[in-house]
């Protein structure tokens, strides 16, 4: 389950934002813990407690500002997912500084509740990875994995190799065909018959060479018979994102 938090100063924007994102993720079947705060200081102490997993933040709180929470998230070095809420849009080039997930302009009602919408929908998708697969490397012997830290997946022969985020592998004996089907809703896309990528780790593609290269430097084939339908997904996935 995951801890929403979301803080406001009003207590009228308060429960509206939080009405918004609860019905978007409930919608989509994610179970959440929503804790409002109409005050960042005392945010920043229940974070400090326990660690939220989104929050969505005003910036112009009275007294302990939205950028000075945000500084003792990112001082912490914790993965909390900020989303920031202003009626300033001067402040959203100083909201880069904090990394955010992203920002909202407080608006009228139909144009904010479109953007905070849009925002829920790329946030499911990027949690989306946050799932973990089971890889067994032998009868007695297994590796769980969260599926954003796996760049490729190659095949030789009847063994696959896991290339993963760290610049390491392993080695599972496999079909490739079976991690496909698992994979393919978070992601990732068949790029060759012996080549599974995920797109979140994708630097750069020469469809002329017909090579894909990774994150860690990795380069991936990619066969004439799989370029049509990688640039469209990967468009449809740099859309979502």
């Amino acid at each position: 389950m995951l801890r929403v938090a979301v803080v406001d100063d009003e207590i009228n924007t308060l429960k509206y934002i939080k009405k918004i994102v609860e019905r978007e993720f409930v919608s989509n079947g994610i179970e959440c813990e929503y804790f409002l705060f109409v005050s960042a200081l005392q945010f920043v102490k229940e974070q400090n407690i326990n660690n939220f997993d989104i929050v969505f933040l005003d910036i112009m709180i009275p007294e302990f500002s939205g950028f000075q929470a945000a500084r003792q998230i990112r001082d912490s070095n914790c993965q909390t997912r900020i989303i920031f809420i202003t009626s300033n849009e001067e402040s959203v080039y100083e909201s880069f500084d904090f990394q955010p997930f992203n920002f909202v302009k407080k608006d009228c009602n139909d144009i904010f509740e479109g953007r905070m919408k849009y925002i829920i929908k790329n946030l499911i998708h990027h949690l989306k990875q946050n799932n973990t697969i089971i890889f067994k490397l032998s009868s007695s012997e297994e590796r769980k994995m969260e599926i954003c830290n796996i760049v490729a997946i190659k095949s030789d022969g009847n063994y696959l190799e896991i290339y993963c985020c760290s610049g390491t592998k392993f080695v599972v004996r496999n079909k490739i065909s079976d991690y496909e089907e698992k994979l393919r809703p978070f992601d990732f896309i068949r790029v060759h018959n012996r080549w599974l990528i995920n797109m979140r780790h994708i630097l750069q593609i020469d469809y002329t060479n017909e090579e894909i290269t990774m994150e860690s430097k990795m380069i991936a084939l990619l066969s004439r018979s799989h370029k049509n339908e990688l640039k469209r997904k990967y468009a449809e996935f740099l859309r979502s994102t």
